[in-house]
């Protein structure tokens, strides 16, 4: 780690880059493919709860990310 540098700006975003786009039911079926038995990420949040309430989370998680990838940049 030592002989990497800390990034005094980031570059800027490529315009021609393709926008990814998703569905809310293709959010929805990742959440519901979560393992409840595997740790939580980084959020915190344990698997189970996401994929028991997949369905009211989804449409959150899509307006999250659809900004985000407008944006192109990543929520803290």
């Amino acid at each position: 780690m030592q002989d990497y540098a800390p990034l005094n700006s980031l570059p800027s975003p490529a315009i021609d880059l393709e926008i990814v786009k998703t569905r809310v039911s293709e959010v929805c079926s990742v959440l519901l493919a979560q393992n409840p038995r595997e740790a939580s990420g980084p959020s915190g949040l344990p698997n189970w709860l996401l994929r028991k309430y997949a369905v009211f989370l989804a449409g959150s998680i899509w307006d999250l990310l659809c900004c985000s990838f407008d944006d192109q940049k990543l929520p803290s």
